[in-house]
C-alpha cells in the first residue's frame, strides 16, 4: 500500500489539507474538481474520491463535498468535521492518504501523529 501523509493547517474555522500530487495528477487541471468523502461502514474507513464540480441538490447523497482550492502551485480541500472529531487537540494533525490497490481506492485518515 502506498501512503502519503500530510499536516493539516487551520484556515479560520476549518481544516485544510494539501492533496498530494500523485493523487490529483489524472485531474484536467483546467477543469474545477470536488473531493468526495464518503464513509464505508464494511471496512470502517473514510474513502476518497474526485467528481468534477456541480450544483449538488439537496436530496443528492453521494457523500460530503467538498470544493478543491488551488493554492500556489498545490492544491486543498477542506476536511469534513467528521473526520476530525477524533483529535484530541493536543498535537499538530496530520491527514494520512493511503491506496488500497485491492479496491484501487483511496482512503483518508486524520490522526494526532
Amino acid at each position: 500500500m502506498v501512503r502519503l501523509s500530510r499536516k493539516l493547517y487551520k484556515r479560520r474555522h476549518s481544516w485544510e489539507a494539501t492533496i498530494p500530487m500523485p493523487i490529483i495528477s489524472t485531474l484536467d487541471r483546467s477543469k474545477r474538481f470536488d473531493t468526495i468523502f464518503k464513509f464505508d461502514n464494511k471496512a470502517k474507513k473514510w474513502l476518497l474520491t474526485f467528481s468534477e464540480h456541480k450544483k449538488v441538490k439537496k436530496n443528492e447523497k453521494e457523500g460530503i463535498r467538498r470544493h478543491i482550492y488551488v493554492r500556489g502551485s498545490s492544491f486543498a480541500t477542506t476536511i469534513p468535521l467528521p473526520l476530525l472529531l477524533q483529535l484530541d487537540g493536543k498535537k499538530p494533525p496530520y491527514a494520512h492518504f493511503t491506496f488500497d490497490p485491492k479496491t484501487m481506492q483511496w482512503m483518508i485518515e486524520v490522526d494526532d501523529e
